[in-house]
């Protein structure tokens, strides 16, 4: 009788214990996927700050340039706009360099967060069925524990 005591007493701890790890182990990757997400925000403000330099950069330089092309006394048509309009096309193009950086930058961390949130639930049902496993092994060495002593109570006939 005891020795049955002692199995179904062990498998509600280890049970319990499979239930609180498993409780744990969803809170950190939940945390984890937080912080991944908040990252995921930081790089999409960080690389807005990066667009708004690179413009005042390039209005910058392309008032150096009309300023140098007047001061030299040169027309603003043929080459010079020419000149200016290939500023602008490449001006352009950092810009959507720079977006998509922090576009697949900020996925990626989009992307963290949701595999830690899986994580999370797997780990949670991976504690429920160990809970499940535990209480089932103790019920099962309880009752084979104490049926040993009783033979009446066994199934074999």
């Amino acid at each position: 009788m005891i020795g049955a005591i002692i199995a179904i007493v062990a498998a509600l701890v280890s049970a319990g214990s499979a239930v609180y790890s498993a409780q744990q182990q969803r809170k950190t990757a939940a945390y984890r996927a937080k912080l991944a997400e908040e990252a995921g925000e930081e790089v999409k403000a960080g690389t807005e700050l990066d667009v708004a330099r690179h413009r005042e950069r390039i209005k910058r330089l392309r008032s150096t340039q009309r300023a140098k092309y007047a001061k030299s006394g040169v027309k603003m048509e043929g080459s010079p706009l020419e000149v200016l309009a290939d500023t602008q096309v490449q001006a352009d193009l950092d810009e959507m360099i720079i977006r998509h950086g922090g576009y697949v930058t900020e996925r990626a961390h989009q992307r963290s967060a949701m595999w830690e949130r899986r994580a999370g639930k797997s780990a949670q049902t991976a504690g429920y069925i160990g809970a499940g496993t535990s209480l089932l092994s103790g019920a099962y060495s309880a009752y084979s524990g104490y049926s040993a002593r009783n033979p009446k109570l066994s199934t074999t006939t």
